[in-house]
């Protein structure tokens, strides 16, 4: 992945990284991060030729593949124009007409797109105008009952920083919120401009996303370089990719930021994966970054829990304790728990990365590539091993904060290697 140099790998059974850094930015590719679980409602991005005939209106419609800075080669269409609605004294030419209407957005040759009542959508472009001209109505919107009666119109889009960042060489991308009313059924998504003047201007559009808001927050920023294709989708299962490709990691049941980016809640978010096994029954690590949201409490929260499905031997897991900032590491051999406890090691609202090496019968445990503690614990039997669960066990004991990274070494790494990861982590999230 391209969002950490000099990362060790080797003898990794599992893993995942969502791409995040401290600041919601997502740095993935979208090779193992594609997004929260969504569609893009859009199927078609066509050229609108409503003004064709005007006598003083020029639309030339093309598409080209442009390298567009932080998104990458994308097919772009765009529309050259001009709108010589008025004249040197300010008068309305003759035959002239206003607002040039440049792109319709919709679904199965259908001018409208069909949407759940009382829900919110978020409505994003990528786009460039070769003056740099903006407006609202670049992404204008009609809500429409089942009779096609409006019930609503306006632009969505906004020039505050908030709502639209610049990804270099004239290209933005923009979003904005559509809550649909109580006996709405279908809503128009376009592109007009009030633009007027003699000079041929050129409007591109990349991409364009509706996706419905299940994040609870006003947006669901999907990443410029994350938004699909018209009526892509991305599953629970295919939305984090095991670094490993060989096990699903299934986001059903986790929440996403208003940056989409996977989070706890401290009450009913987990991640799962499907069964995992390892046939290395000496040495194991778990490396995780870690984030506890808000002020520390006394209740047990778990990170991961790993769990064979016959017997007790393989339970495994990093838990915060109810010693507030206590981070223990826990190992079930078949007949008696192993404990590796250390105090203070959870910080509210701050990263850290933390690494677990189970090398024989001893546990260490390292915060930001120093060791922190270590003792004596059982052997390892992780043959038949179940599903591991990230941020809960056993429908209770939920984190509350991120888990961007968590992977499994099949191999007792070093603590220069410990040191190496931490290094190439560090930067990214502040830590």
């Amino acid at each position: 992945m391209d969002i950490g140099p000099k990362l060790t790998n080797d003898n990794l059974v599992f893993g995942y990284d969502s791409g995040y850094t401290a600041e919601g930015v997502n740095l993935s590719s979208s090779r193992f991060y594609k997004g929260p679980p969504h569609t893009n409602l859009v199927e078609e991005i066509d050229y609108s030729n409503a003004n064709n005939t005007s006598a003083n209106f020029f639309i030339n419609n093309s598409s080209e593949e442009v390298d567009i800075p932080k998104v990458g080669v994308r097919n772009v269409k765009y529309v050259e124009y001009y709108n010589n609605r008025y004249a040197a004294d300010g008068s309305v030419n003759s035959g002239t007409t206003c607002c040039p209407n440049l792109f319709n957005y919709f679904v199965n040759s259908a001018p409208y797109i069909p949407v759940d009542s009382s829900s919110n959508y978020t409505y994003s472009i990528i786009y460039k105008h070769s003056h740099d001209y903006h407006s609202p109505n670049f992404m204008y919107h009609y809500q429409k009952d089942s009779s096609n009666n409006t019930l609503t119109e306006g632009g969505v889009s906004s020039t505050n920083s908030d709502r639209r960042t610049h990804l270099g060489d004239g290209w933005y991308h923009a979003w904005g919120n559509i809550a649909t009313q109580s006996t709405c059924t279908n809503v128009l998504l376009y592109s007009f401009l009030y633009n007027y003047g003699t000079v041929k201007s050129k409007y591109y559009v990349a991409a364009i996303s509706f996706v419905k808001n299940t994040t609870g927050e006003t947006y669901m920023k999907i990443p410029p370089h994350l938004m699909l294709e018209p009526l892509a989708s991305v599953s629970n299962t295919t939305s984090l990719i095991d670094l490993k490709r060989t096990t699903d990691i299934d986001l059903t049941n986790v929440s996403h930021s208003e940056f989409a980016q996977p989070e706890f809640d401290g009450t009913d978010d987990y991640f799962t994966t499907s069964g995992l096994s390892t046939s290395q029954l000496v040495d194991l690590t778990f490396e995780t970054v870690i984030r506890f949201s808000g002020s520390l409490d006394s209740n047990d929260r778990k990170v991961f829990h790993w769990d064979k499905t016959s017997t007790t031997n393989g339970v495994a897991q990093i838990r915060k304790g109810d010693n507030n900032g206590r981070l223990m590491y826990q190992h079930h051999n078949g007949t008696q728990w192993y404990t590796l406890a250390v105090d203070d090691v959870v910080v509210a609202d701050t990263f850290a990365h933390i690494t677990v090496v189970h090398n024989g019968t001893t546990a260490t445990m390292y915060k930001n590539g120093v060791q922190i503690g270590t003792t004596s614990v059982g052997n390892l039997d992780y043959t038949n091993a179940g599903e591991i669960l990230l941020g809960y066990r056993a429908s209770s004991e939920y984190w509350k904060g991120n888990i961007p990274v968590f992977k499994v070494y099949e191999t007792a790494l070093s603590a220069s290697e410990i040191k190496q990861n931490y290094n190439a982590y560090k930067n990214r999230f502040n830590i």
